[in-house]
């Protein structure tokens, strides 16, 4: 593998532990590509369920209440809430 991809691209091989480690991921997974357990990243909270009920009985209680106002009472950030 590491001659013909020398030979195909001309550029720098995966070195042989490399190779063993893709081949073991795609043994394990039944693919080569990024498997991860969590989502990475910040957690979604400002769009959850709960949250965006809140949202929604906070300005259905109070119509003219700014979008500052009910993030504060809520406790996401005033972008989520728009």
């Amino acid at each position: 593998m590491q001659r013909q991809r020398r030979r195909e691209y001309e550029t720098v091989y995966p070195t042989r532990l490399t190779i063993k480690r893709i081949i073991d991921k795609f043994e394990a997974h039944i693919t080569i590509c990024d498997i991860h357990e969590e989502r990475l990243g910040r957690p979604p909270t400002a769009t959850s369920p709960v949250s965006s009920s809140l949202t929604l009985k906070s300005f259905v209680t109070s119509p003219q209440k700014s979008a500052m106002k009910c993030a504060r009472e809520v406790g996401i950030s005033n972008t989520s809430v728009r």
